[in-house]
């Protein structure tokens, strides 16, 4: 596969696990047994999101 297709794919992947993580966390706060670890995972999960999308990426040599 081409590298770029599979970044977008990890990319997407990421989006999906926050947004998994941040659900499950919700609702188990909303039952009173708060989950922290899901929401520590979807934080943890951003940080690298953010610096996959917007992070310096080295010069590549010729």
């Amino acid at each position: 596969m081409n590298i770029k297709k599979l970044n977008r794919y990890g990319i997407l992947g990421g989006f999906v696990l926050i947004f998994l993580a941040s659900l499950h966390f919700y609702r188990s706060y909303q039952a009173g047994s708060p989950r922290w670890f899901y929401l520590v995972m979807a934080c943890g999960m951003g940080l690298i999101l953010f610096n996959t999308l917007f992070g310096k990426r080295p010069k590549q040599k010729p």
